[in-house]
């Protein structure tokens, strides 16, 4: 009977990934095929959709934070970096002269902010 069970799940994680691959339209997410596969699953099956096309969708973006807007040399740079990827960037205040990649779940992190933090922690205050 496990075994059974087992060829059902792969049965099911096959066809959650051609549920995912059929989500894309020339390589970007189409909100409309989302839509219409969502609402033909069982709430079950509906969290393993959206599990499996949030990694797809980590693995396909590089998410970018920095504290000001990027010149646009420094935009094109890091989208070199990352050619085979949708580089996003976003500003984000807090980050205090730093930047903040997320690239699927890997977080590279450098700022002022934390450079002080951790050296507070450090001195014990």
């Amino acid at each position: 009977m496990n075994s059974g069970k087992n060829h059902y799940s792969k049965y099911m994680r096959k066809q959650n990934k051609q549920s995912v691959q059929n989500s894309y339209t020339n390589n970007q997410l189409d909100a409309h095929k989302v839509s219409l596969i969502a609402g033909k699953l069982e709430r079950s099956e509906l969290k393993h959709y959206l599990k499996a096309l949030k990694k797809e969708e980590r693995g396909k973006n590089v998410y970018v934070a920095t504290a000001r807007l990027l010149a646009a040399g420094d935009q094109k740079a890091l989208r070199d970096l990352f050619p085979e990827k949708n580089v996003i960037i976003q500003v984000d205040p807090r980050l205090v002269g730093g930047i903040r990649i997320l690239n699927n779940d890997v977080v590279y992190e450098k700022n002022i902010a934390q450079l002080l933090s951790d050296m507070s922690l450090y001195l014990g205050n």
